[in-house]
């Protein structure tokens, strides 16, 4: 059975994840309360916030990088497709830019 076969379930579980991908990144790139006044949104938006996203956005960065540096050694031992090179990339680059930016905001957060 090849690793990427053509049920619909598959298109839909790649669109789920395509999906979650571009909410996530974009929640990232954002301040993420898109259905909060203005009012709100620029509160939480505020200094640290913003500092916390770019040094977030930073690792997540580098975490792409070297999951690319690493897919590329696998690669001359195993032969990893295109689409899960891609798939895994943008999964590690996503989860370490989040749970940075998550770590920022908890460690602002507590009560010292």
């Amino acid at each position: 059975m090849p690793a990427h076969s053509d049920r619909p379930v598959d298109h839909v579980k790649i669109a789920a994840w395509l999906a979650l991908s571009v909410v996530l990144l974009a929640a990232l790139a954002t301040n993420g309360a898109w259905f909060q006044p203005r009012a709100v949104r620029e509160v939480i938006n505020d200094e640290s916030t913003r500092a916390h996203r770019q040094a977030s956005l930073v690792y997540g960065f580098w975490a792409a990088m070297a999951a690319s540096l690493a897919l590329y050694v696998i690669n001359m031992f195993e032969l990893v497709s295109g689409r899960d090179a891609i798939h895994v990339i943008l999964s590690v680059a996503i989860a370490a830019a989040l749970i940075r930016f998550g770590m920022l905001e908890r460690r602002a957060l507590r009560d010292d």
